[in-house]
């Protein structure tokens, strides 16, 4: 199966989701994905409160967990289509193990999609690297991100192209459909 490669697929991949997972929140997994289960977890209690109360109203409330732990003590395995990675609102602390428990908590074949903040001159890219600091998160390159990912057992990942007007960037890679491991596929199922 192709990778997504634009938003729109993007899109698709997280609608046709049935169980989703949102370090940092979960609201905006509970939105766009309707009929989907999604965990959100966030370790600040107020956080999840109003995580909730933006929630409300988005499907059943029993479609819709929220969760206290942090990304790095998440202990799922095996469970999720789809894991949104906001990568710019998770600490430096615990980004690589953030990564390896999303990694393990993944489905065979699903997908682990990292975003970021992004710029497309100088000037904005510093914007973006700010928004990143005052977020919680590291300042990261995409050749970073991939080599954490790859910690995280993901050999390859892609780049999805955006041009919404946002100033956003995102990096996918699959879980492989037979693995035994617990790890991400060496191709994250793309094409060699």
């Amino acid at each position: 199966m192709e990778p997504p490669r634009t938003l729109p697929s993007v899109l698709n991949r997280l609608i046709a989701a049935s169980e989703m997972l949102e370090p940092e929140g979960g609201q905006r997994l509970a939105r766009t994905s309707p009929s989907a289960q999604v965990v959100g977890l966030d370790v600040w209690d107020p956080a999840r409160q109003l995580a909730r109360h933006n929630v409300t109203g988005a499907g059943p409330d029993d479609r819709i967990e929220l969760r206290q732990p942090n990304v790095a003590a998440l202990q799922d395995d095996r469970r999720y289509d789809v894991v949104w990675y906001a990568g710019t609102f998770i600490s430096a602390a615990v980004q690589e193990e953030g990564l390896a428990r999303c990694a393990a908590a993944l489905k065979p074949g699903g997908w682990l999609f990292f975003s970021a903040f992004a710029g497309r001159d100088p000037l904005t890219s510093a914007l973006a690297d700010l928004r990143t600091l005052r977020s919680g998160g590291p300042v990261l390159t995409d050749d970073e991100i991939i080599a954490a990912l790859a910690g995280a057992g993901r050999k390859r990942t892609e780049r999805i192209p955006l041009d919404i007007g946002l100033p956003a960037r995102i990096l996918v890679g699959r879980r492989a459909v037979e693995d035994s491991q617990g790890t991400l596929s060496k191709t994250c199922g793309f094409p060699q």
